[in-house]
């Protein structure tokens, strides 16, 4: 049976060393196989067929009796050789070159398999909204690339109310979805990691700016904010939440950034109802005063069949940071 890893050669046109012709005659296709490439590349490299099977762990025969089968099925000689020297034909030398990168590329392949198959190494893609800044999602990461540094972590630009299509669709191993945007299926496990509380982010103007606690009923006079984000949900978390505590809110103005609405709010706009962990440092001329509204909960989201060294790492390192 021909190697998985075999590399088909080409015919060469024109005379045949002696005892060589018939290959063409018979229509060999020139397949070469991995063995057939390292015992080459050895005896290449020693110009000596007793070193070169010494290399390769086999006896003088074998080594010679490969480059044969590789001769006869290339239907050239590789090598010129009688009992005082080997010399590498033009052709050998011609191969010389691209043997060498063909088994040093399926050497790192084996290497980075190995690696995978060990638990190092591999590719984790995780979803996460960077607009939301919890602490929780840096601290598993740094602790996953002390435990893996081979592996390739990638964090996709996705929007809350993207993650969990980008999970379905397994464009991602793991989402860090917010509480208002998850919607579980049977495929799906989920691990709630953090949560965090919401303020009202205000002018230091305002009237409430200087208490240590604000209820939303307290500020059913005041103009809300929004961002414009498509689908963040957030609008509607708004009008309930206002709703819940007695007051249908003042639409004000919009942004398209969490920044531009921090500005509009500084300079006197209107406030904004935020989770503490989508909050940048804030100015001066900016208050953050805790509301007495719920928390937002943080899941990592991921589908139950997806087989990933890396993502059971990266899973096992949550469960027990939930536990700290």
């Amino acid at each position: 049976m021909r190697s998985a890893f075999a590399v088909r050669g080409s015919r060469r046109t024109g005379r045949f060393p002696a005892g060589l012709a018939s290959a063409r005659a018979r229509g060999y296709s020139g397949w070469m196989e991995l063995h057939h490439l390292r015992c080459f590349s050895a005896v290449a490299r020693h110009l000596n067929f007793s070193r070169a099977a010494e290399e390769m762990h086999v006896t003088q025969p074998t080594i010679s009796r490969t480059i044969n089968e590789l001769e006869q099925s290339l239907g050239f000689r590789l090598f010129d050789r009688n009992r005082q020297r080997v010399i590498v034909t033009d052709e050998g030398r011609a191969l010389i070159s691209r043997s060498e990168k063909i088994l040093a590329e399926v050497d790192m392949a084996l290497y980075e398999l190995k690696a995978v198959a060990a638990g190092k190494g591999g590719e984790l893609v995780i979803g996460h909204d960077w607009r939301l800044s919890f602490g929780f999602i840096q601290d598993s990461l740094a602790e996953f690339r002390n435990q893996n540094p081979q592996a390739e972590v990638t964090m996709p630009d996705l929007l809350s109310h993207e993650l969990l299509g980008a999970l379905r669709a397994r464009k991602i191993h793991l989402a860090f979805v917010p509480s208002e945007f998850v919607s579980m299926d049977d495929r799906m496990e989920r691990l709630q990691v953090q949560s965090c509380g919401f303020v009202v982010v205000m002018s230091a103007k305002n009237r409430m700016a200087r208490k240590r606690k604000v209820k939303l009923r307290e500020l059913s006079q005041e103009t809300w904010m929004a961002p414009t984000s498509p689908g963040s949900g957030y609008k509607t978390f708004l009008s309930r939440s206002c709703h819940e505590a007695g007051f249908t809110p003042i639409p004000g103005k919009t942004a398209k950034t969490v920044e531009g609405m921090l500005t509009l709010i500084a300079a006197g706009y209107g406030v904004s109802l935020l989770p503490r962990a989508a909050l940048p440092r804030l100015s001066a001329s900016l208050r953050a005063v805790p509301a007495d509204c719920g928390k937002m909960t943080l899941y990592a989201v991921w589908l139950k069949d997806t087989h990933s060294k890396p993502l059971d790492l990266h899973i096992a390192i949550l469960k027990k940071k939930t536990l700290e």
